[in-house]
């Protein structure tokens, strides 16, 4: 579990690296309230993670120009 997390982390570590500095820039510049810039900062690192995980993507059946199903 702790590898796997390690892992994501580094796969989005570019990901963290901005969440960090806006939710920094929002609370020492802006005056923003925490709580709702954590979860947000939080939301948005789950939300990019999930889609990007290889196993979540779903196949789209395509068709043919014609209208029949693609075998």
């Amino acid at each position: 579990m702790i590898r796997t997390l390690i892992a994501t982390i580094r796969q989005h570590q570019l990901i963290f690296s901005c969440a960090l500095l806006i939710a920094l820039f929002l609370l020492v510049l802006g005056h923003a309230p925490v709580i709702p810039v954590l979860a947000g900062c939080a939301l948005a690192i789950i939300i990019t993670v999930v889609r990007s995980s290889p196993g979540q993507s779903r196949k789209l059946r395509t068709s043919s120009v014609r209208g029949g199903p693609r075998v």
